[in-house]
């Protein structure tokens, strides 16, 4: 069976980078797809979708330069979230993620190509 996801979006917020106890370093992210289209009428109308990602060790460390509103791609696959053991819901299990466009990189300013940046 194949479970391959390609999306692209902006970040809602921040990503959330931890370290578990046993040293696993994931990152949390929330990515919006927008979709516009014009209803029978002419006039302008948007979806957002909202996709829960989910990174981990190198991958994760790599996304502490993002931030809100940077524009990335990520490849992954779907998994089920559960909370108190129970399925709650979908998320992105990232296996890649390319920086399409980003406000800065390491601190500084973005400066023309800087955009084309996979981990």
């Amino acid at each position: 069976m194949l479970n391959s996801v390609h999306v692209i979006g902006h970040l809602g917020k921040d990503p959330v980078i931890e370290t578990s106890r046993k040293g696993t370093t994931y990152a949390f992210l929330s990515l919006a797809n927008n979709r516009g289209w014009k209803d029978r009428d002419g006039n302008r109308q948007e979806q957002t979708t909202w996709v829960d990602v989910v990174a981990f060790g190198n991958l994760a460390q790599a996304l502490d330069n993002l931030s809100k509103g940077d524009l990335i791609a990520v490849d992954g696959r779907l998994n089920n979230k559960t909370k108190d053991g129970k399925v709650s819901g979908l998320e992105l299990v990232a296996e890649s993620i390319d920086f399409l466009k980003t406000k800065k990189q390491k601190g500084r300013p973005q400066e023309e190509g800087d955009e084309d940046i996979a981990f």
